[in-house]
């Protein structure tokens, strides 16, 4: 009996709805890696794995969030930003966990929100800044969210399968002959877009939350300098030269701490001098956050 080729199985497999993506991925990793396609096994592994660097991350795994505040009478409550700005800075949620995460949540819960905590460095700095007392905050964001990274991620290996088909490279079996391997070679056939792990809780009825744990990805540690490059050009809009220099000498103090255990003190002497100053400093609390979730 004929075994359909690799790439006819691919097809096959990203038209069924039925069929798991991750399964789905690793026939593809088979694929991209007899025919030596790194740019498509770059791609599959983050997808199987995860993404390490905010960066890398396909447009199909952003989305916005509404925040949450944890009220210990009344639950989840939603949380008010008058400033548009420091809005738009915390709304932004990026999904970073592997695509097999989601298909473990989409079997689990076939309604409800998703909850992605926000660091607890951020959720102080957001109680010092406004006076609350929330012990945690949350993002919420709708289950679609996470239905479009699976469905996105087949829809992209269905492409791809089928440029490999039209460029003569279909398999014979799990294998590929030397002339579809040369055709791969000389094609410019590519995959997706180059460029913190789920736990559930409970989820019951309509309004039901999925809560997601996660590391703080949102910098890439290859980019930490430009922070406090950031900080430095910012500052120059302080008029008052002893504050200013105050400021300066802080941040200085955490680039100089930013890969070691100091980092945590250096923030927190840096946020007291600038929190009356927020509407100057207010973008690069983000990345800061991220850096103190790594410490």
């Amino acid at each position: 009996m004929q075994v359909n080729g690799l790439v006819d199985q691919l097809q096959s497999d990203a038209l069924d709805q039925g069929s798991s993506v991750s399964a789905l991925l690793r026939k593809v990793k088979v694929a991209a890696v007899k025919l030596a396609l790194g740019d498509a096994l770059e791609w599959v592994q983050r997808e199987l794995d995860g993404y390490k660097d905010k960066d890398d991350l396909p447009d199909y795994r952003t989305t916005r969030g509404n925040p949450v505040g944890w009220n210990p009478y009344h639950g989840w409550q939603p949380m008010l930003f008058a400033d548009e700005r420091i809005s738009d800075m915390i709304t932004q949620v990026s999904l970073f966990e592997p695509v097999g995460s989601f298909e473990a949540i989409l079997k689990e819960s076939s309604s409800g929100t998703l909850l992605k905590p926000l660091p607890a460095g951020l959720v102080a700095q957001m109680n010092n800044m406004f006076g609350w007392d929330i012990p945690k905050a949350a993002l919420e964001f709708p289950r679609g969210s996470i239905v479009n990274v699976v469905e996105q991620v087949r829809n992209l290996v269905l492409d791809w399968s089928l440029e490999l088909a039209r460029a003569g490279i279909n398999g014979e079996g799990m294998a590929f002959t030397m002339e579809e391997r040369k055709r791969a070679a000389g094609s410019q056939i590519h995959i997706g877009q180059l460029n913190g792990s789920f736990s559930t809780g409970d989820a019951i009825g309509a309004n039901a939350r999925v809560n997601i744990g996660s590391n703080d990805h949102s910098i890439n540690r290859a980019n930490d300098c430009s922070v406090f490059r950031d900080i430095e050009m910012a500052a120059e809009a302080i008029d008052d030269r002893q504050i200013r220099a105050a400021i300066l000498s802080a941040n200085r103090e955490m680039e100089r701490a930013s890969s070691a255990s100091t980092f945590v003190g250096a923030y927190q002497k840096f946020i007291g001098l600038v929190a009356d100053h927020m509407g100057v400093f207010g973008p690069m609390l983000p990345a800061l956050t991220a850096l103190l979730a790594g410490h």
